[in-house]
Order: C-alpha cells, then sequence, then structure tokens
C-alpha cells in the first residue's frame, strides 16, 4: 500500500473485486475520492466452473467491474494455449496527475523443475527445522533482491508465498510446488533499462519449461525500456509476442516462451488456479525425496484448495 495506490493480490477460490465498494468507501474518508487508474490481471484458472461470481467468467468480471469504472478487457495469448487477461480504464491521459515512471513486471511459469520446488515442502526431511527465512536463502530467492526487507509464508504441508519491500519497490513471489500443477508468479515494479538479465535470474532459480512475461509500463517508463524481449532463454523459445498501447498511456507487452518438452496446456488453463492482481491508482494524493501430493491430497493453504 501507498499513499495514493493499493495492489490486492489474492488466488484460489477467494472473490477479489467484491472489495471494491468498501475500498473506495475508505478511500474517500481518506480524501481520496477519484480513482485515476485500475490494472485487473489474471491467468486462465483451471477449473473455472469452481470459480465463485464474479470470478465465473471474463466477461462476468468486466461486467462487474463496469459498474465502477469505465474500463475495457483485453485477453492476451493463444486460446488454445496459455492466456492472460486484462482489464484497465479508458481514463484520458492528459487529466492524468502521474508524472513519474511506473512499471510492473510479472513472470508467470508453470511445469517448474521438480528439484527446485523441494525446498517449498514442509514434508521434505532436508527442510525439516528450517525456518520459511532459510528457504528462502538456500532456494536462491534471496539472491534476487539480497538487501530488501522480506516477510516469507511456508505453507503446511507445502506452498510458499514472499512479499518484499526495497524504497519503493516491490517484490512478490507465489509458489505452488507439486508436480502435477507446479505454478510459480514472480512480480516486481523494479526499474530496469533491459530486463533481459534479470528475467533470466529468476527463470534460473525455478527452471520453468513454460512461461509468461508481462511489462506493463506508463509513457514516462516505456521509452527508456528495451521494446523486445530474446527469441530464446535457453531452451525455452518464444512462441507468442503481443504488444499493446492502451488510451491511458500504458504499454503492454506480452511474450510466452515455452521447451520442446514442456506439457501441453488445456485450452480452459494451465496447470494451476493462478493469482490475480487488482491495483487502484488515486489521484488526489502525491505522494531429501519429498512426499509429493497426489491430485485428491488437499493442502491446508486455502491458494492450494480445489488442486
Amino acid at each position: 500500500m501507498w499513499s495514493n495506490r493499493i495492489i490486492l493480490k489474492t488466488c484460489g477460490t477467494t472473490t477479489l473485486l467484491n472489495c471494491i465498494t468498501k475500498l473506495l468507501e475508505i478511500a474517500a474518508l481518506h480524501g481520496l475520492p477519484e480513482v485515476e487508474d485500475v490494472f485487473y490481471c489474471r491467468k486462465s484458472f483451471l477449473f473455472p466452473e469452481k470459480q465463485l461470481f464474479p470470478h465465473s467468467s471474463f466477461k462476468d468480471e468486466c461486467t462487474f467491474l463496469d459498474q465502477y469504472f469505465r474500463g475495457s478487457g483485453y485477453v492476451m495469448g493463444k486460446l488454445n494455449g496459455d492466456r492472460w487477461y486484462l482489464y484497465v480504464t479508458d481514463n484520458n491521459p492528459s487529466a492524468s496527475t502521474t508524472t513519474t515512471p511506473d512499471q510492473t513486471l510479472e513472470i508467470l511459469m508453470t511445469d517448474v523443475d521438480r528439484e527446485a520446488m523441494r525446498h517449498f515442502y514442509k514434508t521434505n526431511p532436508k527442510n525439516a527445522g528450517k525456518t520459511p527465512q532459510q528457504i528462502t536463502e538456500a532456494s536462491g530467492i534471496k539472491g534476487l533482491f539480497p538487501t530488501a526487507i522480506i516477510d516469507e509464508f511456508l505453507f503446511e504441508p507445502c506452498g510458499y508465498s514472499l512479499n518484499a519491500l526495497e524504497g519503493d519497490t516491490y517484490y512478490t513471489i507465489h509458489i505452488t510446488p507439486q508436480p502435477n500443477c507446479s505454478y510459480v508468479s514472480f512480480e516486481t515494479n523494479v526499474t530496469k533499462g533491459d530486463y533481459t538479465a534479470y528475467i533470466q535470474q529468476v527463470l534460473d532459480v525455478f527452471k520453468p519449461k513454460n512461461f509468461t512475461v508481462t511489462l506493463f509500463a506508463n509513457m514516462f517508463t516505456a521509452p527508456s525500456v528495451k521494446s523486445s524481449f530474446p527469441a530464446a532463454f535457453g531452451v525455452c523459445k518464444k512462441t507468442a509476442t503481443i504488444k499493446c498501447e492502451f488510451e491511458n498511456n500504458y504499454k503492454l507487452m506480452f511474450t510466452h516462451y515455452s521447451s520442446a518438452d514442456a506439457r501441453v496446456s488445456s485450452c480452459d488453463g494451465s496447470a494451476i488456479k493462478k493469482p490475480r492482481t487488482l491495483m487502484c491508482c488515486h489521484s488526489s494524493c502525491t505522494g531429501s525425496e519429498s512426499p509429493e501430493l497426489s491430485p485428491s491430497d488437499k493442502p491446508s493453504c486455502p491458494c492450494h484448495e480445489n488442486l
């Protein structure tokens, strides 16, 4: 949370958008009556039929958001492959009070290396007695932001999440390690002229066979950022690139990568229900072998419901 912005990230079957009315009420009480920009994004669901309204479909989500904002919904990626959904407000950029760079990098990984995922099982004998902080160090995650303030959590019996802050820069990671539905999401607003080396650093930690990279940036960031990603990262080759420019002067670069031996995602989504993000910006403020779970096992972490 910032003085003029809030980011909410949830997963599973939570109904994130139902918080909007309350959020707007709280913001108004604190002198923030107007919303300048809203961004809502998520990956496709594995079990869309188990989602509760308004998350029953992206159409329903857009209709719900349209009750509060003037915006548009977009779908990035192949209809028979990995997809990324985005709703963004269609605000007039000339009315914006924002004059500072703003960018968000997401790396959404599936079919993740099993050895890398063994760190995130409490049931792994090699992890016995380890604190979440020691897991962050041993897994290589600490090296991605070595000087940041980190708050991490290791779920029972498996799963991991992390939030980190370094000045105005944030990092967030969510991990579902089960081999039948392995998934890692990484998000940050760190500023880079060229994100290639940093993306590779993240990939070296988790070693996915399938991943999507999105870079969302405003007009004050986009000119200084390299406008394309490489044709391949290791054995993962680029399969799709989509570039968009929106009415509110934000630009998006969506790129998907996959290795030749990656598991094929179904057209209803890939290997796990993906975290979804809602970001509201207000204009009135300046400032050992691990026992691995079968699909029938249900971890206690709500993020792993209905696997």
